[in-house]
C-alpha cells in the first residue's frame, strides 16, 4: 500500500478504532443517517447511508449514546477488514506482538508500523491523498 485511499485509514492509523467511530458518528450526522438530541442520545433517521461505517453506527440506533456506539462498531464487519487491511499492508503492528507492559503505559489501541507512521504523515500534509469512497476534504 502506498498511500492512505479513505478517512477510516487515516482514523484507524491516527488512534484506533475509537477513532473510526467518532469519524463514522461524524459521518452519519453529516449524511443526516442519525441526528443528535438535546439530551446526547443519537437517533436514527429515514436516511439509508451507502458508507459500510455508517450503516454500522446507524445499525446501533434507534436511540442510544455516543459511547454506547463505539462497541459494536469495533467488533463489526467493517472494522474487521479495515483491520486486516492495514495489517496485510504492513501498516500496523499486530495485537499479539505488543508488550502488556507498553500497552498499559500507553493506553494505545493501535500501533502503527514506520511504513504506517510514514503514509499518516503524508495524509496529514496533503488532504488530496484521502481518495476514498468518504474523502477527508468535503
Amino acid at each position: 500500500m502506498d498511500r492512505l485511499e479513505t478517512i477510516y485509514q487515516v482514523a484507524y492509523l491516527a488512534d484506533g478504532p475509537d477513532r473510526v467511530t467518532d469519524t463514522a458518528v461524524a459521518g452519519a450526522l453529516e449524511r443526516k443517517a442519525a441526528r443528535l438530541d438535546s439530551s446526547g442520545v443519537l437517533r436514527r433517521t429515514s436516511v439509508k447511508p451507502a458508507d459500510p461505517f455508517v450503516l454500522a453506527v446507524v445499525e446501533t440506533l434507534p436511540k442510544v449514546r455516543i459511547a454506547r456506539v463505539r462497541e459494536p462498531l469495533c467488533d463489526s464487519e467493517p472494522m474487521h477488514s479495515l483491520r486486516a487491511e492495514l495489517l496485510a499492508g504492513g501498516l500496523v503492528v499486530p495485537a499479539n506482538h505488543w508488550r502488556r507492559a507498553w500497552h498499559a503505559v500507553t493506553r494505545r489501541e493501535v500501533w502503527a508500523t514506520k511504513a504506517g507512521e510514514r503514509l499518516l504523515s503524508r495524509a496529514r500534509e496533503d488532504p488530496r491523498l484521502v481518495t476514498g469512497p468518504t474523502p477527508l476534504t468535503v
